[in-house]
């Protein structure tokens, strides 16, 4: 479920691409018959940062969150979900 012996990277995680949107399970609580689920949905972009900010181009990456889900699960099933949308940014 969690992948706590991968570290996170952006540069893996993008692989060719310049953009993509990817899921992330940042929190799980399990007890003996219900599991808490905390996710996020985020879209990671290459950028170059370039003058007036850093003196040379300098490549980055910017990571906007778009949503969280807290997913309640009782034996393996689905009871509910939250999920909080974020308004994007202007472009």
């Amino acid at each position: 479920m969690m992948e706590l012996n991968t570290p996170y990277s952006p540069e893996a995680f993008l692989g060719q691409q310049q953009s993509a949107t990817g899921t992330f399970i940042r929190a799980a609580i399990e007890s003996e018959a219900i599991t808490h689920i905390f996710r996020t949905i985020k879209q990671v972009t290459r950028v170059t940062i370039g003058p007036p900010l850093v003196p040379v181009p300098t490549p980055g990456h910017q990571e906007l969150v778009t949503r969280l889900i807290n997913s309640v699960q009782h034996s393996g099933k689905l009871i509910f979900a939250i999920a909080n949308t974020f308004m994007q940014p202007w472009p």
